[in-house]
């Protein structure tokens, strides 16, 4: 089920949040419902193989990832997926390939979920071609439920992001 967390980000996207105890629970195709162009941050993601990554990339692509952060277990690994599975859909021509489109994708291995929330909501930007388009911020939290509830509690009140 995707919840609309009734709170916008720095940029005034809305906030929507996702949460699966497994990656294989969700239905990608549900995304298309939100605007064009989203962020996406999948955190909590264990149990996921590279598998179950590279089916789906290229239907989070095609159904408007502008930017990706990626938190959690296995981060950096997700992170390459992304950028491996775009980089062969505009060799193979299905998305095309210059500086203004291109997919954003980070990692936030050594932090912690308080400050790749605070990046994902307070500093991502996406390249220019999505700028304007992007009206949707998107938490998908794998796995445990108790830092589900962390992350909807920094959702709600951002403020606390602030606090050290």
């Amino acid at each position: 089920m995707i919840e609309n967390i009734n709170n916008k980000d720095d940029f005034g996207r809305k906030i929507f949040l996702i949460n699966v105890s497994k990656f294989k629970e969700f239905d990608f195709k549900k995304l298309s419902q939100l605007s064009k162009y989203f962020t996406l941050l999948i955190i909590n993601s264990d149990e996921v193989t590279t598998e179950d990554y590279s089916k789906n990339v290229d239907e989070l692509i095609n159904s408007g990832l502008a930017y990706l952060c990626a938190w959690g277990k296995d981060c950096g690994k997700i992170h390459d997926i992304f950028d491996e599975v775009a980089v062969m859909m505009e060799i193979e021509q299905q998305i095309d390939p210059n500086d203004d489109n291109i997919i954003m994708t980070t990692w936030h291995q050594d932090e912690t979920i308080k400050e790749a929330l605070f990046y994902f909501l307070f500093i991502t930007a996406p390249a220019e071609k999505y700028y304007f388009d992007c009206k949707t911020s998107l938490v998908l939290t794998i796995g445990d439920s108790n830092e589900s509830e962390n992350v909807r509690k920094y959702l709600e009140n951002q403020k606390l992001l602030e606090n050290d």
